[in-house]
């Protein structure tokens, strides 16, 4: 791969974009939680098995589909995932029923981790004397992603609803299909495994590694308290004072 691809201020800023535009549709949902069950008349825990579900999918794509960035042209391989969410967000914008809008949920949060192939994207197309700027560019992105994800979702179903939010998610989700398409530069795999032994192989490697398994813990535990505070937190401040 050229680098001088690598170098483009363009494509670095478009990885962003598209991390932050595709990690929110995680998090989309999460204020979101009050309007969805009043339309469906279910209790705020029930409602919250929304967030939790699309979490358990987000976690469950990153075990089984991120390996495929090792085994399948990226480009495509995104293009795919992406055309994927924007049918899950569709699917939940025209939910007639509480489980249906669970499942969709679930669904969405399995196919958005398209920012887990980007990073090694962005890094395998980096120099050792960008790599480091060009993930921090693409962590940006992420941060606002996730953050920003609450506020205009907040803000579109305060004057519109819950289903345009999903709505919005989907069409977003084309256009960047699009953009992608024909702006990425292709890739190829880098491992000739088949995708049950690069699964397995996966498992060693935890319990070899000392420092994964504290890193595996440490972060579970953080991103466990993050998703605790800000999924409750919506129903708090639609309370009364």
């Amino acid at each position: 791969m050229n680098h001088s691809i690598s170098l483009s201020r363009g494509l670095i800023f478009l990885i962003a974009v598209t991390s932050g535009f595709t990690v929110a549709n995680v998090y989309i949902n999460q204020t979101l939680l009050v309007s969805m069950a009043g339309t469906f008349h279910v209790t705020p825990a029930q409602a919250g098995m929304i967030a939790t579900l699309a979490q358990i999918g987000y976690a469950a794509g990153n075990l089984l589909l991120v390996p495929l960035g090792d085994l399948f042209e990226r480009r495509r391989l995104i293009v795919s995932l992406l055309f994927l969410v924007g049918v899950c967000s569709a699917a939940s914008a025209l939910a007639v029923s509480f489980p249906w809008l669970v499942i969709t949920n679930l669904l969405l949060g399995f196919f958005t981790i398209i920012p887990q192939i980007l990073v090694p994207f962005a890094a395998g197309l980096a120099n050792d004397r960008n790599r480091g700027k060009v993930l921090g560019n693409v962590a940006i992105g992420l941060v606002c992603g996730i953050l920003g994800a609450r506020v205009v979702s907040g803000a579109i179903d305060a004057h519109y609803g819950w289903r345009i939010m999903y709505w919005i998610a989907c069409a977003a989700a084309v256009i960047i299909m699009l953009i992608i398409h024909f702006c990425f530069p292709k890739s190829k795999g880098t491992h000739a495994f088949h995708y049950g032994k690069l699964i397995s192989s996966l498992f060693p490697l935890l319990i070899k590694e000392k420092v994964l398994r504290k890193a595996c813990v440490n972060q579970g535990f953080m991103f466990g308290a993050f998703s605790l505070f800000w999924t409750t937190l919506v129903f708090m401040v639609s309370e009364p004072p």
